[in-house]
């Protein structure tokens, strides 16, 4: 099990237009408190995509059906990422994931397609994951600047 985090950067380590992703894929087990894997990394030593993941890739996982359980209800998985805020997860990725309106939970795992292909549109417009959201402690218009045009989240 918890080689999938090293077996999946491996793989994409291998495809060009992916191999940006690797550090990512590789460490979104790490935990905020230096206790996760596969290196224990800690704090802002984890790559901040590694710690987008890890709050995304969390919350799928209680939301959705597994072999072993039912889907845990989307208030619990925000109450729970709450709860492990600053232990398991950044604190400032928590709080921006946390911020994401709730109606945009709700499609998450709706079936229909047209239900789906509105979620990216809405998310992009957050502009949650401009870097200097994370290092300046709010999002960019705080500071009265807009994120670059063509930048990441163009």
């Amino acid at each position: 099990m918890r080689a999938h985090a090293g077996d999946g950067a491996d793989i994409l380590g291998t495809i060009p237009a992916l191999r940006h992703l690797t550090a990512g894929v590789r460490h979104h087990h790490e935990r905020w408190d230096g206790r996760g894997y596969p290196d224990g990394l800690g704090g802002d030593d984890i790559p901040l995509e590694a710690q987008i993941m890890a709050v995304c890739d969390t919350y799928d996982a209680m939301t959705s059906t597994r072999a072993y359980r039912s889907s845990l209800p989307s208030d619990y998985a925000l109450q729970e990422i709450q709860r492990v805020s600053g232990t398991q997860f950044s604190p400032t990725v928590a709080e921006a994931f946390l911020a994401i309106p709730e109606d945009i939970f709700a499609g998450l795992h709706d079936s229909r397609p047209e239900a789906f292909k509105e979620i990216p549109e809405r998310v992009t417009t957050l502009r949650l994951i401009d870097p200097r959201w994370f290092t300046s402690g709010g999002p960019p218009e705080d500071e009265g600047q807009d994120p670059e045009p063509g930048g990441r989240n163009a």
